[in-house]
């Protein structure tokens, strides 16, 4: 065990200095400061379009992605369609000049967040991982028993952490080659005002042409139940007509009989 605290000890002095510089100040002049050549920086672009067609807006902007790019988030509610876009950072100016082309610009921000410290901390943080891991595989060649068992645990530790550490730099670098654009489409006044005068004359044909159907579907009940009692009112009629001569005639013959009474 002391082998290994003496290890832990070596690690800690020779491992690079990876979290003393974060919060440092670019300008500070210090070692670790990151060159404006060097900076790592992330783009977003937040903008809002009022367009006269949503979905022929959407093919354009389609249109102008490249094959590797694409399309992070898609919703839309009523007259409003929200997209999220991952575009090349070597394409952002590009891209966003063709978008504004395609409305009029209601809103647009772009903010840049630089990580490159963060970034730095991070490789730094992995090198000296890597180093401590290296190291223990070595040591845990010539290791008695309870120590191999405390190595074990260590490199399970540091494993997890690179994992993790390798996991967020693999984001940064993501968000560094694609820039994000969250983008609103909107209808234009005008065009949801003729929509609104078109659906109120659309409502009013709907209206007359539902009571077109009423009616003739009433007219086809009708029909319906004319041709089903008409079989059974040609048998059934004159009978009728029949006993109500044959009525009459007997009444006829008894008003006879009783006025020769008389």
């Amino acid at each position: 065990m002391l082998l290994v605290l003496f290890f832990l000890v070596g690690c800690g002095k020779d491992a690079p200095n990876g979290g003393s510089d974060r919060g440092t100040n670019d300008n500070s002049g210090s070692d670790s400061a990151v060159n404006y050549s060097d900076r790592i920086v992330v783009y977003k672009v937040n903008m809002q379009l009022t367009v006269d067609n949503i979905n022929d807006t959407y093919f354009q902007i389609k249109e102008k992605m490249y094959n590797d790019e694409w399309f992070d988030f898609e919703r839309q509610v009523d007259n409003t369609y929200t997209l999220v876009i991952r575009v090349k950072s070597n394409h952002l100016d590009d891209f966003v000049n063709e978008l504004k082309k395609l409305g009029e610009v209601k809103k647009y921000e772009r903010e840049a967040t630089d990580i490159s410290l963060t970034y730095k901390d991070n490789e730094n943080r992995i090198k000296a991982l890597e180093a401590e891991i290296e190291r223990l595989n070595e040591l845990y060649e010539r290791a008695n028993l309870n120590d191999m068992i405390y190595i074990n645990q260590r490199l399970t530790q540091l494993t997890l952490e690179l994992d993790k550490l390798k996991s967020t730099l693999n984001t940064y670098d993501s968000q560094v080659e694609y820039s994000t654009i969250n983008l609103t489409l909107t209808l234009s006044k005008k065009v949801i005002k003729e929509e609104d005068g078109k659906s109120y004359f659309t409502n009013l044909k709907n209206a007359f042409l539902d009571g077109a159907s009423f009616l003739i579907m009433l007219l086809e009940g009708f029909s319906y139940i004319f041709v089903t009692i008409l079989p059974i009112a040609a048998i059934v009629v004159p009978i009728i007509i029949v006993l109500v001569i044959s009525n009459k005639k007997k009444k006829a013959k008894l008003y006879q009989k009783f006025k020769n009474m008389k």
